[in-house]
């Protein structure tokens, strides 16, 4: 009788025992995945010391987004994406550095917007898992492009951001964040798109190639003092796209590829910043960016073109480089299209792989140093104008 009596309880029930059990295993399960997240975030994207050696920052007209890399048995995959920067935003140029010295990655976003009242935001990165943002004061216009670099020797990262109508703005680094700005006192008298920082005259200080929309490209010459001295690069095609440097024919000047729709050009430095220019002749290649580096290890450097397709221009030695080898062209994924490109190992395999920003934003991962595999990046597939990648090495 007392047996049953207990049986009819229902706070005795076997049947509620196993509900209350089952309950705390799930709430237990969302706990843990709630904190494996929230520590795959943090280390992922914020940590100095991390096995997860990549981030890539997508920027565009309807969010920016951070992602991290990690590599699970050779298998490429991203761990996570999350939001950075304001809430509205138009972002049209991106640039990644440590602008407070903390060893973790912050970014510049410069936005666009028919409005012209835009701010340039500045976001630092946190031990927490989340970027605090402030606008930097007096650059108020459409942003086309934004470099950084330390212009003035001391050991902070300084800004130069070509604004609508031709303005160019030196803004030095104080280390903490934050940046004091000047228009340089050179009219430039053009509209400025793109902006590239090197060493073109070997004097250890950074210089400047400035890609015009309107007529011939400069070179700026940096005095130290976070001013730059322009001067025509003569021969040069006007409606620059894109712009990158690098030792193109192994006498350590730095030479410069202007993208240009497809009139592409490269212009040879002679060490004193004076260039020769010539039309690459690697094929007719339509695209939007470059980007340069040595993919295939023959200490040369090589070439990924972005547009509709993707384009590999590989050297093979120093006797042939890649402008003047044929190149691999990869068709287009699912009607894709690409507005810039990033090179880094984001797959932890030595290799140098691509990444790309568009619509849906795609990576293509190196194997054995000459072919690429290419996929979409998923679940993030907004629209992206521009791509950085920052590396950490553990």
């Amino acid at each position: 009788m007392n047996i049953n009596a207990e049986s009819s309880n229902p706070e005795h029930s076997p049947k509620r025992s196993g509900w209350i059990i089952t309950s705390v295993i799930l709430v237990g399960l969302v706990v843990f995945a709630v904190v494996m997240w929230q520590l795959s975030y943090q280390y992922a994207f914020h940590s100095p010391q991390t096995l997860v050696n990549t981030h890539v920052v997508f920027a565009g007209p309807q969010t920016n987004r951070i992602c991290g890399g990690k590599d699970f048995l050779n298998l490429f995959s991203w761990v996570a994406c999350d939001n950075i920067g304001p809430r509205k935003t138009d972002s049209i140029s991106l640039a990644v550095g440590d602008l407070n010295n903390d060893g973790l990655m912050d970014a510049v976003l410069g936005n666009f917007s028919a409005s012209k009242n835009i701010e340039v935001h500045v976001c630092l990165g946190t031990r927490q898992g989340r970027s605090v943002c402030h606008a930097i004061v007096g650059l108020n216009d459409i942003t086309w492009d934004v470099v950084l670099g330390d212009l003035n020797s001391d050991g902070n990262q300084d800004g130069v951001f070509a604004l609508d109508g031709g303005r160019i703005y030196i803004c030095l680094g104080d280390g903490a964040g934050s940046f004091s700005c000047e228009e340089n006192d050179q009219d430039i008298t053009r509209e400025v798109s793109e902006v590239v920082l090197g060493d073109l005259n070997g004097d250890g200080y950074l210089d400047a190639i400035l890609g015009s929309s309107s007529k011939n490209n400069l070179a700026c010459l940096g005095n130290n003092q976070g001013n730059l001295n322009c001067d025509y690069i003569l021969g040069t095609n006007a409606d620059t796209d894109d712009i990158a440097l690098g030792h193109l024919n192994n006498d350590e000047h730095l030479d410069v590829v202007f993208v240009n729709k497809t009139a592409h050009q490269i212009c040879l430095n002679d060490g004193q910043a004076t260039f020769s220019c010539q039309a690459m002749t690697s094929g007719n290649i339509t695209a939007r960016a470059v980007a340069l580096a040595d993919i295939n290890n023959d200490d040369v450097v090589d070439a990924v073109f972005a547009a509709e397709s993707v384009t590999f221009c590989l050297s093979d030695g120093p006797d042939q480089p890649f402008y003047s080898n044929p190149c691999q062209q990869i068709a287009p994924l699912n009607d894709i299209f690409h507005n810039d490109v990033a090179l880094g190992d984001v797959n932890n395999d030595g290799q140098l792989d691509a990444v790309f920003s568009g619509l849906p934003n795609s990576v293509c991962l190196s194997i054995h140093l000459k072919d690429f595999s290419c996929q979409q990046i998923s679940p993030f597939n907004n629209l992206t104008r521009v791509v950085a990648l920052w590396q950490i090495v553990p």
